[in-house]
């Protein structure tokens, strides 16, 4: 039998769940932004980052895109996608470690820090989507039964 370990996408995605509303986080931006304009959304992506050789706690580097839109308007709601981004980096400063909820069959992790490497960065594109992007790293260990 395998034994399946959680991933650094899911354990961001379960971080995430601690302060967003379900709905308005995933690995992929949704293709209809009317699921999703109201509140904005957030794309989690692991990026880079290492494993420690000596400790098996891992320190990856997660982008945290932030994206609204204006379902009304032309106008790109900025300020609604860097409230995302700012809620997230706020959020870094208040993690202690603890457990994150296990996703799906996988199981639970215990996240022991999240520091922001990058402030929100405006991201200018012809979607017409406001769009924030940000990096932070996630110290997290995988706990096994």
């Amino acid at each position: 039998m395998t034994t399946m370990y959680v991933n650094t996408e899911l354990v961001a995605l379960a971080w995430l769940s601690e302060f967003m509303s379900q709905g308005m986080y995933a690995t992929q931006l949704p293709e209809d932004n009317t699921t999703w304009a109201a509140n904005g959304f957030v794309v989690v992506n692991a990026i880079g980052g290492a494993s420690n050789i000596y400790v098996p706690v891992l320190s990856p580097i997660v982008g945290f895109d932030c994206f609204a839109v204006s379902r009304t308007s032309n106008k790109a709601p900025w300020g609604k996608a860097n409230n995302l981004a700012e809620t997230i980096r706020n959020q870094c400063y208040k993690v202690k470690p603890h457990r994150v909820a296990a996703i799906g069959s996988f199981p639970a992790a215990r996240l022991l820090s999240a520091y922001c490497i990058s402030e929100p960065i405006r991201i200018r594109d012809t979607t017409g989507y406001a769009r924030y992007t940000m990096h932070v790293t996630l110290n997290w260990a995988p706990i096994t039964l």
